[in-house]
């Protein structure tokens, strides 16, 4: 009865465990994804012209540029 009782607690143990990593997986690939997604926007700077990934673009007003350097320039 003993050896049932215990049997019973490692496959409920084994169950949670294996229930958490799966979720844990789960969760690490669909940020992977949504980060692939958003870096998979590219966008041209309004000074220089230059193709940047939407992740790296300074957004100013409704103006997009590569760096802040760019974007001081342009207001000027």
């Amino acid at each position: 009865m003993f050896r049932i009782i215990i049997l019973l607690v490692l496959l409920a143990v084994s169950f949670t465990v294996v229930k958490l990593l799966r979720a844990n997986w789960e969760r690490r690939t669909d940020k992977a994804i949504k980060n692939k997604q958003k870096s998979d926007n590219i966008l041209q700077c309004a000074c220089c012209g230059i193709y940047i990934p939407e992740k790296k673009a300074v957004i100013h007003g409704d103006k997009i540029f590569c760096s802040l350097e760019h974007a001081k320039q342009h207001k000027k």
